[in-house]
């Protein structure tokens, strides 16, 4: 990433709290992750008890999939967003969401983690309801996290939901699966 896009990320991330990263991972990566997350065993997750389920497969930090994420370079993009010295980061935690028709996740924010990269897998929906909505001082943006696409933000103090996903007219199946990777720091 050169200095004028790490510029903007930055700018922005300090600003709102978030920053959108178009076409972050590579095709090649996206199909690494999600043989990864074929393996990996699967549960039924819920925020804070609503009555709104998905998949989750977690990710064990450890897996060679995921060490992009944890990369100097990818550190580097954190650090500059989140003005955190580089050797402030202490370890990650990752598992991927997926969503099928009907379903969403409830308006919340999350209870721990510095911060979060949610990153586009998958995605089979209508516009309107394939967007993961951030709330920030200057009201709610939705993102649509096509694969590649990568959305950091600070999970703990922005609230984000998504509405029922839906599919496309013509469409047999509505589908959406993210990567989440949860960025801790040294205290």
């Amino acid at each position: 990433m050169d200095a004028r896009h790490l510029d903007a990320h930055r700018t922005q991330y300090r600003e709102k709290l978030h920053t959108f990263l178009r076409k972050y991972t590579s095709p090649s990566l996206i199909a690494r992750l999600k043989n990864a997350i074929k393996k990996a065993p699967h549960r039924q997750v819920c925020v804070n008890g609503s009555a709104e389920r998905w998949k989750s497969a977690k990710l064990q930090p450890s897996d060679p999939v995921l060490n992009f994420y944890v990369s100097p370079e990818h550190l580097e993009l954190i650090a500059a967003c989140t003005a955190l010295p580089l050797n402030s980061f202490q370890g990650i935690r990752a598992w991927a969401h997926s969503y099928s028709e009907g379903e969403s996740i409830p308006r919340h924010r999350d209870a721990a983690g510095f911060c979060q990269l949610v990153v586009g897998l998958e995605l089979l929906a209508d516009a309107d309801s394939s967007l993961l909505y951030i709330e920030s001082g200057s009201g709610s943006v939705g993102y649509r996290l096509d694969p590649g696409d990568a959305l950091l933000f600070k999970a703990t103090q922005l609230y984000h939901w998504t509405r029922p996903l839906r599919k496309l007219p013509r469409s047999r199946f509505a589908k959406r699966t993210v990567l989440v990777v949860r960025y801790g720091v040294a205290s």
